[in-house]
């Protein structure tokens, strides 16, 4: 058999010039090699900044948009595929309905076909969409936030997206192109390979008693949502299900059942809690097994790569958390759970006193083994030197924990400013976090 020209060249020994042709196309290999071995080493993987956004609400993220110049807030939803504004929205600014498009809406609950609108101008910090359609939706039952709507995954794939909530601040960087991305931090922090779903949803592994399951970063949801189906994959019985405490929830048009059932454990990275109780929906979505919700996320800042499929999660220093916590706790700037009834609202100080020093305090020992989150709210009258007296607990949520002891026991050790006058009545809130 007669060998090819190209392979009989080869085969024959190397004359002077085959020699050289070899060693031109090594060294061309050699350079290629160096490019691919050294380019992302020397371009610049860092993220560019888009925008850096104010989170109002000290719960699930809220910010401020324009929607055709009127200024409203709404919810960044990481767990939505879409962007919606709620009926009363369409109904207040007017929008128009688009008669071309309708959007089908997944929900804990169940799946819906929404109506769309248009809106002619969206924007947030200097990011701004133009004759954007959108679906119509109602919010989560029972949100303690008010939102005219939520800004949802087909925004944020647009991004990679850093929420920072110990400070309160959203970060929106534009995707180079150099991957892979990583967060500008300092410190320590972790990293998760993720994926990103055809529905623009960020998943990632969790270990639910011990076994790998599908998580939804989901910062729409409040707390963590198992499904059913996945409990039952990981042996809890219907049966125990049927026996644990249950609520109704809605979300959107749908009403649906949960049950509070108590896991063994849930391992977020490097992160363990154990003997935690989760709900428990009968939700179907492709790919989620479980949503990892607001309450996890309180003390820890998080970068969503959606260009890289990476996730990576810091939890703030005890310092950190500390100073935020002091801020947090001026009158009423927590949780609706725990703010004034509107019928004492008129006995209160228009401003919360200055406090000079504030003990720390931690979350009651039932409330951190049981890792439940809650709240209590005092009322008080400041002495003329600055010491706070006539402390009375108004409410505290969950009951049964001891919130408000320790609150008020912790607001009695506070130092603040001298005042003039002792008839003002003061009212604080304290935010508790067990799930930490």
């Amino acid at each position: 058999m007669k060998l090819p020209a190209w392979i009989q060249r080869f085969a024959m020994p190397l004359d002077a010039l085959a020699k050289e042709e070899i060693l031109r196309l090594m060294m061309s290999c050699l350079a290629v090699a160096l490019v691919v071995i050294t380019g992302p080493a020397q371009a610049d993987c860092q993220a560019v900044r888009a925008a850096v956004i104010p989170l109002i609400s000290g719960g699930r993220p809220i910010i401020e948009v324009s929607i055709n110049g009127k200024a409203v807030r709404m919810l960044v939803d990481t767990g939505a595929q879409g962007s919606a504004v709620t009926p009363e929205t369409v109904n207040e600014l007017g929008l128009p309905r688009d008669s071309n498009r309708r959007t089908t809406v997944m929900t804990v609950g169940g799946q819906a076909v929404s109506r769309n609108v248009i809106l002619e101008k969206l924007s947030f910090a200097n990011i701004v969409y133009s004759n954007r359609s959108i679906s119509v939706t109602a919010l989560e039952g029972g949100m303690k936030e008010p939102a005219a709507g939520i800004i949802g995954s087909d925004v944020l794939i647009d991004f990679d997206v850093e929420f920072d909530f110990p400070q309160h601040t959203l970060t929106l960087y534009r995707p180079t192109g150099c991957t892979p991305i990583r967060p500008p931090w300092d410190g320590q922090y972790q990293t998760i390979s993720a994926s990103v779903s055809n529905r623009h949803q960020l998943l990632f592994p969790v270990e639910l008693n011990g076994q790998s399951v599908s998580a939804l970063f989901d910062t729409g949801s409040r707390g963590e949502t198992v499904s059913r189906a996945t409990a039952n994959s990981i042996g809890i019985t219907d049966a125990q299900l049927d026996n644990d405490p249950s609520t109704t929830g809605t979300s959107g048009q749908f009403k649906y059942a949960t049950r509070r059932h108590r896991f063994d454990s849930l391992a977020v990275g490097t992160d363990t809690f154990h003997d935690i109780p989760l709900d428990v929906v009968d939700f179907h979505q492709t790919g989620v097994d479980i949503m990892v919700g607001a309450d996890y996320m309180h003390w820890r800042r998080f970068f969503l790569s959606y260009s890289s499929g990476l996730l990576f999660i810091q939890k703030e220093q005890d310092e950190a958390i500390r100073r935020d916590l002091a801020t947090r706790t001026q009158a009423g700037s927590v949780s609706d759970l725990c703010r004034p009834a509107p019928a004492i609202l008129p006995t209160l100080a228009l401003k919360p006193p200055v406090a000079v020093s504030r003990p720390w305090i931690d979350v009651p020992e039932k409330a951190q083994a049981e890792h439940i989150n809650g709240c209590a709210a005092v009322m008080f009258h400041l002495a003329a030197d600055g010491t706070p007296i006539d402390i009375k607990a108004v409410t505290e949520s969950p009951v049964g924990y001891g919130f408000g002891e320790l609150f008020a026991r912790g607001l009695a050790a506070t130092k603040f400013q001298p005042t003039a006058t002792e008839s003002k009545w003061y009212y604080e809130v304290h935010r508790f976090y067990g799930l930490q």
